[in-house]
């Protein structure tokens, strides 16, 4: 259930971060230099300020690159931030939903960002647990690096990105499950609609929403088709947790407390917000 604590501490921030769903990009050209004292003093109070509407076993941790130390294969600023948590489904799952949501913090803050799945195993868990991967206690699902960016992407890999993947979103209607109910509340269709703009490794949009009437209310399900696989990504669970973190930021802003359930089934996770 969606504690009042958690609901009191993200309406801090929930206006800009609604508004950072339609302006935020992956970010992959960056100044070397990291953040000023500022924006990481924000930052690290926005990470003890997080709450969310589950037992969240996710450790958002900022980081600042040891001297000639390097965790992806790109350009990058001084400063990154690990999203671990136990390397199951539901690890996955709530790492891209607690992530998406420092995500969006930042982009509301002009600090540049960039999921990235593919990093230096190595240097990366040396960093955040000073030892290997093997003797962590959670798996770094993901980081993203946090900085400032130049204006215009200029890096081949932007280039070839721009070329071979499409940005355009999905509607509502395109994203329904066939057992779906059409019509419903404004307030869900409005969450829904944040849902489709989260991001997705290579643009993939890898969810479904499916409401239901449930007593006097709603139940909405967010999840992957059964069996989906990626042919690059063997992670979707993560991209899932980002579209449900998008629907509940939207349901928070309309005033809506949803219960949260997350529930494991087979090779997916399915979220539930019963409304």
């Amino acid at each position: 259930m969606c504690s009042m604590s958690s609901v009191v501490r993200m309406n801090t921030y929930i206006d800009d971060m609604v508004k950072a769903v339609s302006t935020r990009k992956s970010r992959r050209k960056f100044n070397r230099e990291g953040l000023n004292a500022e924006h990481t003093s924000s930052l690290k109070e926005f990470i003890a300020s997080i709450e969310v509407p589950f037992d969240s076993a996710v450790d958002v941790t900022l980081h600042t690159l040891p001297q000639g130390s390097s965790v992806c294969h790109f350009a990058e600023p001084e400063t990154f931030v690990a999203f671990s948590a136990p390397g199951t489904l539901t690890g996955q799952a709530m790492a891209g939903f607690v992530g998406e949501l420092l995500i969006l913090y930042c982009e509301s803050q002009s600090i540049g960002t960039c999921w990235y799945g593919h990093y230096k195993k190595k240097n990366v868990y040396d960093i955040v647990y000073g030892t290997t991967e093997e003797n962590a206690p959670k798996k770094v699902h993901s980081i993203t690096p946090v900085g400032y960016c130049t204006e215009k992407p200029t890096g081949l890999y932007d280039k070839l990105t721009n070329v071979m993947f499409s940005s355009k979103k999905n509607t509502v209607e395109q994203n329904l499950h066939k057992d779906s109910l059409k019509d419903f509340s404004d307030s869900i269709r409005f969450g829904l609609e944040l849902a489709c703009k989260a991001p997705s490794a290579m643009n993939s949009q890898c969810w479904y929403f499916k409401v239901s009437e449930l007593g006097e209310g709603y139940e909405v399900e967010i999840a992957k088709p059964a069996g989906y696989k990626h042919i690059k990504w063997a992670y979707p669970d993560i991209d899932v947790g980002t579209a449900a973190a998008h629907f509940w930021i939207g349901l928070l802003q309309k005033e809506i407390q949803p219960q949260v359930l997350i529930e494991e089934a087979d090779d997916r996770i399915i979220w539930r917000f019963r409304i």
